[in-house]
Order: structure tokens, then C-alpha cells, then sequence
């Protein structure tokens, strides 16, 4: 192993011998890190920077007569799990550094002090250390002289978890009123502030109770600025760091009555109230839910009467734009995959929200599918609308039997013992490969099955249907493709065109939907046919991926990547091998990853190499943090390249070579090169292009069929929990920043890992020319060494001292030449 870091100069084109100098005809150096590895034909190679999208609309839900503008995210964390236990959909949304949530400046928000209001939130603070300035909910601005005017919420002073809420008039920078309340906020709370105009009143309410009161308080609205969450929404400062859900204005004072009852549904896991309604009814000039999804994210948009609430998001690693069902039309659909091809375990489903609507007695669902594999004994999943609990089942759901037997649909009674299936029948057959137009309908009493619009089965129902009710399951919501938590029941093929109707559809209706759809030549466009039946949900399936990045590598768009939840960017090394402005993402140990799927070019064995820029974090947020990953499967077989422990690792399947990672590495903003290679006997392990570990192991990496790829993650498995929206620590992600991972299948010398490095220190590699005909060398930086060899180096001197540039070699035997580290 070396103990220096070196830098040869290795020149593309075509090298001759003169005066003892490798020469080339072509350029002095290749140009840049990515050129040097794109050179040595990596199967893949993802450059990373995805500069996230800043902004995204919160919708405002207010039904008040005047109402404010929608808001706009920034920077934020969206699918956090949300304040509302009695809502399986509820997200809510997360706040930490500049991240914001900003309402242009609005008269709803900011009557008059002669005029009543109410201010109501949902919070969790997260971070024990935040400053007492920090603010969940600002509407403060400064007026001349320092003067404030308007309200605020603060984290209290003790740093406990405690909230205050502060007034000003205008007149100075202190309030002229300040609540304070006890409470822990490191759960979810209910926080409430009423303003009394007739009273000059303010008081604050926590989880329906009344904490504290000011009466005869001199306040002043605010007449310009924004109101925000998260911080001040200039975003320099006020920063909180935590979740918020549910945040209403009202126009007026709300009673205790009305703030205990809003606290007491939102808090109930089985309300008997949904409490987005219980809100609207107050009529709230601003309500946002939270509840929406990254722009980073791929969004089934629902064309039904229920609209942009039902909207559904695709989970990454869904194959966008296949072809589509309907004939003579350029729509597409989605294809669904498993990650497991000997179960249905491990998927990529659509999951579509907790919809009353979705959730009806009576019903129809209508889809084409085209399955591409039989269906396995414990059953692939198309299309899912049930509660799956064993003690107590509530809605439908539709599954793929074999292809004679068919399709099975499935309703339940909610009964906690004996026989709980409302209604079990099978329909088909079905051809592999091939589309179907589905449609079940259910009157209350009787399913009726369709298949190409033609009645094929019938069945009446086993005492009473149930369908699903709002409950605390993450399972108890619609999806398409597998289950909503993407490892069960996946299926494997196509689906187009699902429709969700509160009614049940004419068997005249049905035929006319699956006449329309193979018609080449239809006079009515088919989505216009299906919307005039009046469907509640209607997906189309045919929206483009988002945060794609193009893999590089031979494989080319097989092994297409997707970027997961924005990740944040943070410059790439400067030293001169990346372009001006090039980034890496910055991986937040949660939730930010990249999916790669598992695609056939990359599940390999045999001699591998894996290499990447990383910038670790000073602290890492996992105990173990892959930065690229291949698994970990269910035999518990995986490929990685990781810190762990305090340990940069290369490995596979138990073998691995491991060198304790550097003080200076874990500085948070210092970039490392890093390359593990498998050669058939051994584990090497190279750290800015020097051999600091090695480890015999005869066995090395091996298929890995029932897992994934990723970059900052292990890579998702078939039963894996905790993707894309829940933090779990089994993922394995990385807290710190990646730079272009690459995956080759053959070990990298030590030439071509150190060339990779050196490529990015193009400020110590050399220039060769030859003006007026004399060969010279120039560099900058570092030590200039000489070898004959290519293995034995020394430093170049004259007269006893160490060459500087530029150098002009003398005549004699051939050298090599190469800039070293000055010490």
C-alpha cells in the first residue's frame, strides 16, 4: 500500500518515446473526472447535483368568504407523518433551516384590531437545541424605527418543548402581550390563540384547554409582509425546526366549545367527525392541510369530481409511459413491477388518499389490465380498497389468480369473527400479456363482474358490506398495483384507465366503455366517454417520471435512476476536475435517497468495482450509512460501499475490506474520493486513490435477486419497510453528500482508481509542450517524481533541490513522469 498520494499524467491518444518522456499527439489531459471515468466504461455512472425545485403551492382549503391566496412551500419535507391519528392519509409537512411555507401578504389574515379572529395550528417540535427565537407560525413585521406589528409564535425560553405567543402594536420592539403555555411540544399539540375585539382579549388554548389570557392588549395588524411558517418568510431567521398540519385563520373568535371539539376529533383515532369537515365548517379564510407531495414526486392526477383531492402519487421506481391499452391512441399507462420475481412481495405502487368518496356501499371500479405473469398462490394485487386486518376487514379488493381461474374480487363485512368476506368471486380467464378491460359493480346486495364488456360472473352478498371508514392504518386507503405500503401483494404487468364511480354503472355503460377503448376509429375520445358517466376517481396512469437522472454508463437507460424526496446540493470539489457550478445532493440520513430498481445489467457476479466523491457528514445519522448499495436481500445477501461503525467498508455477502475513517474526513464540507474492488480474490478498498485496505475473500459478490440498487441507501428489498416517506433506520441512508457513483463490473487497477482522483486535482497534473520544439513539462503544485518503471518513483531535483516549473528534461533514458502531494 502506497503511503503518499500521487498524480501521474496519463495521456489519451496515441504515446511515443522521446527524450525518455511519454508524449502524446492529443490533448495534455483528459478532461475532467467524469471523462476519466466514462473512459473506463463503467455499466453505470450517475454524475448526481439534481438541483431540487424550491417551491411547490399549498393550496388553501378555506371556504370563508374572503379568503387568502394559496401558499407556496420552500424547501421543505414533505410526507411527514401527520398530526391526525383518525386519518390514515394525513401528512403533515417539516420545517428545519430555510425551509418555509409562505401566504403573500392578504387582508383575510390581517383584520383590524377592532375585528375578532382565530389562529389554529398542529405542532411538533423535533430538535431539543433550536433557539428560543424560533417561530412556527410568523406574521410579525418591522416597522420603521425597529417598531413590530402583528403576532407570532415562539418556542418558549426554557427550551422545553414550550410555545408562547406574542402581540405588538407598532409602537416598539416588545410585545404588549405574551401567552405562554407548559405543554411538551415533542408530541403533536393543538395550539389555539382567539383575539376578542370588544375585550382586546388574546388567549391561548393547548390541546383544547385554556392556558393563559391577556385582556385590554394594544395590538396592530401587520399591512405588508407575508405570513409564513417554518421562520420569518425571508427565511434568514426564526428558524423552527419541526412538523406543522392543519393551520387555520378564522375571521373570528372561535368558542372554547368549538376548539375543544376540533382538538378532541383530531386527536381521536376513531372519531365519529372527519375533522377536515369539523374545520370547514368554521369557515376558515386559511386552511392548509399539508397534506400534498413533493414536486419531486410523480402525481397520478385524479380527472374525477372529487378533483385534485384525490390525487395519488406514484411510488419511485414505477415504470412511467408504457404503452397503453386504448387501441389507436398514443396514451400510456404504468407498469407495475415486483421486486421479488419468486413472490409478490416488494413493489411500486400508486397510492391514492383516504377518500370518502372512494369509499362508498354502493360502488363500480373500472380498469384495463394486462397481467405479465401468472399469478403467484399468494396473489398479485391490481387493485386495492380494503382494510387488510384479520381482525376486522372492511372494503374491496381485486386479485390475480391463475389464468384460467381468473380474477377474484373480494368485499368484506367488518365483522371481528367468523366468516368475514361480504362477497368472494371469481371471474376470467385472462392471457399473460394481453389487456382486459375489468369492471366490478356492487349495488349494496349483488357484485356484478365484467370482462371485455361482457357480464361473466355474479354474486350476492353474505350479510352486509362494510366499506372502509377513517381509521389509524397507513394500509386502510386505495392503490394500484400492490398494497399502499409497496412490499405486499406487488403485481406484475400494466394498468390503464381506472375509474372509481359512487354508483353503479349500466351493463349498457360498460360495453359502451370497452367499445370505445378498442375502436381505433372512435368518434368520442375515451376519457370523454368515461367522465360523462360521472366517475369520482378517474386515472389515466399516463403522467412522465420526475427526478429522472440519465445513467451515463454502458447499460444507458436501463439503468435510469430516480432521485428521491430532493435531496439538497452542495458544491462539488473545486479543485478544477468538475465545471464551475457542478454539484453533488446532500443525503439527509431520512428520507432522501436514489431508487435504481434492480435491472438485469447490474445484477451481476464475478470482479466489481464501486467508486464515488463522498462528503460525509461530521455526524452520521444511522450507525450504518450506504453510499451505494446493491440489497440487502432476503437471504441476507448485499453489495456495498458504506460508512459504518466509523468505517469506510467495501464488501459483499460478509467479506469486505475496512479502514477507519479519517478526523479530517468529518469536517461536514471536505470531499473524499472512495473505491472498493472485488478481483476475484480480494477486497480493496482505495481512499483518494490510495490502497488503504485490502481483505482475502474467495467468494465475492453474488446475484442479488430480490433486492435494489441505490445511491445513498441500501437498496430497497422486498419486504423492506420505511420507503419513500417514512425515516427507518434498516434503509441505511447516507448523511452527507455523493458525487458520481459509478458501478463497473471488472476491478479497476490502482492506475485507473488513481487516474480518477487525479483527474479532479487538475491543478497538480502536468502540462507537456514543446515550444520551439524543446520538450517542457509545467505543473502547480506538488512535487514533481521520475520512474522507469512506473513503479519505482523519485522526486526530480536540480542541483539538490526539488525541480520546479517548468522543467525541461534532459536527454537520456526514458522516463515517466508524475506530480505528487507536496508534504
Amino acid at each position: 500500500m502506497h503511503s503518499s498520494k500521487t498524480h501521474t499524467n496519463r495521456l489519451p491518444g496515441t504515446a511515443v518515446a522521446m527524450f525518455g518522456l511519454m508524449m502524446s499527439s492529443g490533448p495534455a489531459l483528459a478532461a475532467g473526472y467524469e471523462s476519466s471515468v466514462l473512459a473506463d466504461e463503467p455499466l453505470f455512472y450517475l454524475p448526481l447535483g439534481v438541483v431540487p425545485p424550491t417551491e411547490s403551492v399549498a393550496p388553501n382549503r378555506g371556504t370563508a368568504e374572503v379568503l387568502a391566496p394559496d401558499g407556496v412551500h420552500q424547501s421543505v419535507l414533505y410526507g411527514f407523518t401527520g398530526a391526525l391519528p383518525g386519518t390514515s392519509s394525513n401528512t403533515a409537512v417539516y420545517y428545519e433551516s430555510a425551509a418555509r411555507t409562505v401566504v403573500p401578504y392578504s387582508a383575510a389574515l390581517n383584520p383590524a384590531a377592532s375585528e375578532s379572529f382565530t389562529i389554529e395550528f398542529w405542532v411538533e417540535k423535533l430538535v431539543n437545541d433550536s433557539p428560543t427565537d424560533a417561530s412556527p407560525v410568523f406574521n410579525r413585521e418591522e416597522a420603521d424605527g425597529g417598531n413590530y406589528q402583528g403576532w407570532a409564535f415562539f418556542q418558549g425560553a426554557d427550551n422545553a418543548g414550550n410555545i408562547e405567543f406574542k402581540m405588538y402594536d407598532g409602537t416598539s420592539s416588545s410585545p404588549t402581550a405574551t401567552l405562554s403555555s407548559g405543554t411538551n411540544l415533542f408530541f403533536w399539540n393543538h395550539i389555539t390563540v382567539t383575539w376578542q375585539a370588544d375585550t382586546q382579549t388574546a388567549t391561548l388554548y393547548v390541546n383544547g384547554t385554556q392556558m393563559d389570557t391577556a385582556t385590554g392588549v394594544s395590538y396592530k395588524a401587520v399591512e405588508s409582509s407575508a405570513f409564513s411558517l417554518g421562520g420569518a418568510p425571508d427565511g434568514s431567521s426564526n428558524t423552527f425546526a419541526g412538523a406543522l398540519d392543519e393551520i387555520a385563520f378564522y375571521p373570528e373568535a372561535l368558542s372554547a366549545t368549538d376548539i375543544s371539539s376540533h382538538y378532541t376529533i383530531g386527536s381521536s383515532e376513531a372519531p365519529t367527525e372527519s375533522y377536515p369537515e369539523k374545520v370547514e365548517e368554521s369557515g376558515p379564510a386559511l386552511y392548509l392541510r399539508q397534506s400534498g407531495y413533493s414536486p419531486t414526486r410523480s402525481i397520478a392526477n385524479n380527472l374525477g369530481s372529487v378533483g385534485s383531492d384525490a390525487n395519488g402519487v406514484h411510488f419511485p421506481g414505477l415504470e412511467h409511459q408504457v404503452a397503453g391499452a386504448l387501441a389507436g391512441s398514443e396514451d400510456t399507462a404504468a407498469g407495475y413491477h415486483l421486486i421479488s420475481k419468486t413472490s409478490s412481495d416488494g413493489s411500486y405502487p400508486t397510492v391514492l388518499p383516504f377518500r370518502e368518496e372512494l369509499n362508498t356501499s354502493v360502488f363500480s371500479v373500472e380498469a384495463w389490465i394486462r397481467p405479465t405473469i401468472t399469478g403467484n398462490s399468494n396473489a398479485q394485487c391490481p387493485l386495492y380498497n380494503y382494510n387488510p386486518s384479520d381482525g376486522v376487514r372492511s372494503g374491496w379488493v381485486i386479485w390475480q389468480r391463475s389464468p384460467s381461474t381468473g380474477w377474484n374480487f373480494r368485499c368484506y363485512n367488518d365483522l371481528a369473527s367468523g366468516t368475514k368476506t361480504a362477497i368472494d368471486v371469481e371471474f376470467g380467464p385472462y392471457v399473460i400479456g394481453e389487456w382486459q378491460h375489468v369492471v366490478v359493480t356492487f349495488d349494496g346486495s349483488k357484485a356484478i363482474c365484467y370482462l371485455n364488456g361482457q357480464q361473466v360472473a355474479t354474486k350476492n352478498v353474505n350479510g352486509t358490506y362494510n366499506p372502509n371508514t377513517i381509521a389509524d392504518s397507513t394500509l386502510i386507503q386505495a392503490s394500484i398495483g400492490g398494497f399502499p405500503n409497496g412490499w405486499e401483494n406487488g403485481f406484475e404487468g400494466d394498468v390503464d384507465e381506472v375509474g372509481y364511480y359512487d354508483k353503479v354503472l349500466t351493463a349498457a355503460q360498460v360495453e359502451a366503455h370497452y367499445a370505445n377503448g378498442v375502436d381505433a376509429n372512435r368518434s368520442v375520445p375515451y376519457e370523454d366517454l368515461i367522465l360523462s358517466d360521472g366517475p369520482v376517481g378517474y386515472y389515466r396512469l399516463d403522467e412522465a417520471a420526475v427526478s429522472v437522472q440519465d445513467n451515463l454508463g454502458t447499460l444507458g437507460t436501463a439503468a435510469n435512476a430516480t432521485v428521491v424526496n430532493a435531496p439538497a446540493t452542495t458544491p462539488a470539489p473545486s479543485n478544477g476536475g468538475f465545471a464551475s457550478g457542478d454539484y453533488g445532493n446532500v443525503f439527509d440520513g431520512y428520507y432522501t435517497y436514489v431508487e435504481m430498481n434492480n435491472p438485469t445489467g447490474l445484477n451481476f457476479t464475478g470482479p466489481i468495482t464501486l467508486e464515488a466523491w463522498v462528503q460525509p457528514a461530521s455526524e452520521q445519522v444511522n450507525y450504518s450509512n450506504n453510499i451505494i448499495g446493491h440489497g440487502l436481500a432476503q437471504d441476507g445477501s448485499e453489495v456495498f460501499l458504506r460508512i459504518e461503525n466509523g468505517e469506510y467498508q467495501v464488501g459483499a455477502n460478509g467479506g469486505k475490506a475496512v479502514y477507519t475513517v479519517p478526523e479530517e474526513d468529518l469536517t461536514g464540507d471536505a470531499w473524499v474520493h472512495l473505491a472498493g474492488t472485488w478481483d476475484g480474490s480480494k477486497w480493496t478498498l482505495y481512499r483518494n486513490g490510495v490502497n488503504v485496505a485490502e481483505a482475502e475473500d474467495a467468494t465475492g459478490p453474488g446475484l442479488v435477486d430480490t433486492a435494489n440498487w441505490a445511491v445513498g441507501a441500501r437498496g430497497r428489498w422486498q419486504t423492506a419497510t420505511g420507503y419513500p416517506d417514512v425515516p427507518d433506520s434498516a434503509a441505511r441512508i447516507f448523511s452527507g453528500g455523493i458525487l458520481g457513483a459509478a458501478i463497473f463490473n471488472k476491478a479497476l487497477t490502482e492506475e485507473q482508481i488513481d487516474a480518477h482522483y487525479a483527474a479532479v486535482l487538475a491543478d497538480m497534473n502536468i502540462q507537456i509542450t514543446r515550444p520551439d520544439g524543446v520538450i517542457t513539462l509545467t505543473w502547480e503544485g506538488g512535487v514533481l517524481q521520475e520512474s522507469d518503471n512506473l513503479v519505482d518513483w523519485q522526486d526530480v531535483t536540480v542541483d539538490g533541490n526539488a525541480a520546479v516549473s517548468p522543467y525541461q528534461p534532459n536527454d537520456g533514458p526514458r522516463h515517466f513522469y508524475r506530480v505528487r502531494e507536496a508534504d
